[in-house]
């Protein structure tokens, strides 16, 4: 309903189906693999969700684990697989950005026993979510808050009286 509320009033129209952004993160010669540093996608709709296909080639037994820090789950994410979470909402961020080790047959490390993973993996991700600032207008009716100040609106949304038109899916 956003979407189209978007597209009637401001012409604006997703170009990815659901989402209006998308990312695509990409090794070079300088990074050889993705990952993400701990973070929360604060710009992000809170109600959306941050959908992620991971691709290339890599091991995912060592590699491109997604940790959703607050709910206490790390998910280890194969080449091939999309995965959704709500980013505004979790700290989440790739296990692999971490030095890790591994030892033959389970063995507890040592010095002598460990090899260091050497991050030559090729993992890539393509990443589409929708801004918050998206929504924003369509509640608004306004391309910003500033906007609709001046229009003598309080630049607030009420969600009780969004809910009940319909903006919002009820999925």
């Amino acid at each position: 309903m956003c979407a189209k509320v978007l597209e009637d009033e401001q012409g604006i129209k997703p170009d990815y189906d659901l989402f209006f952004n998308f990312c695509l993160n990409y090794p070079s010669d300088d990074a050889r693999r993705v990952y993400c540093l701990p973070h929360v996608d604060w710009k992000n709709i809170a109600l959306g969700v941050c959908l992620v296909f991971v691709h290339g080639m890599f091991n995912d037994k060592e590699r491109a684990w997604l940790v959703l820090w607050e709910a206490g789950v790390i998910i280890q994410v194969p080449p091939g697989v999309f995965v959704a979470y709500p980013s505004s909402l979790f700290l989440h961020f790739n296990f692999d950005r971490f030095l890790i080790v591994t030892t033959p047959d389970g063995q507890l490390p040592t010095p002598e026993t460990v090899e260091y993973l050497d991050g030559r993996d090729g993992r890539r991700s393509s990443v589409w979510f929708t801004q918050a600032t998206l929504v924003q207008t369509a509640e608004l009716g306004y391309m910003t808050v500033d906007m609709a100040k001046a229009a003598g609106l309080s630049g607030k949304c009420d969600k009780d009286q969004l809910i009940a038109s319909g903006i919002f899916s009820t999925i």
